[in-house]
């Protein structure tokens, strides 16, 4: 019966093919993911930089509890690096254009943006994004 059932999952981030997976694990098996981008991932976009990565996407794990990107990344200890966020001199700031901020202008950038972090008010919803808040403040 549940393998007659047709599915369709909008988008191939975390979500979608988390989704997929807890279908599938169901049982279910006429399932396709529909994704707008050239690339499965939502918002985690990892890309290779020099001899590193870097991410272009989503970059904090928000909640432990029943928090599934959480329970995968925390055995590997994808999460440690959250230990130095507040050193302000241990982040290093990399213009679009891949020009590399000094130390100093680092560590103010990082000053900025933990005020403004700290002081969001209600006009964040104004905003279209998160980004643009920043931004304009």
């Amino acid at each position: 019966m549940f393998k007659e059932i047709k599915i369709i999952i909008i988008g191939a981030g975390a979500a979608g093919i988390a989704a997929a997976a807890r279908l599938m694990k169901r049982g279910l098996e006429n399932i396709i993911i529909l994704e707008g981008k050239d690339r499965i991932g939502g918002r985690i976009n990892t890309v290779e930089f020099s001899d590193n990565v870097v991410e272009l996407g989503a970059q904090w794990v928000h909640g432990e509890e029943g928090n599934i990107v959480y329970k995968l990344a925390s055995p590997h200890k994808l999460l440690d690096s959250s230990k130095c966020f507040n050193e302000y001199d241990k982040h290093v700031f990399i213009t679009a254009k891949g020009e590399i901020f000094s130390k100093e202008e680092s560590a103010e950038t990082f000053k900025i943006y933990y005020d403004i972090s700290e002081n969001i008010s209600d006009d964040i919803y104004n905003s279209e994004s998160y980004g643009e808040y920043f931004i304009n403040k």
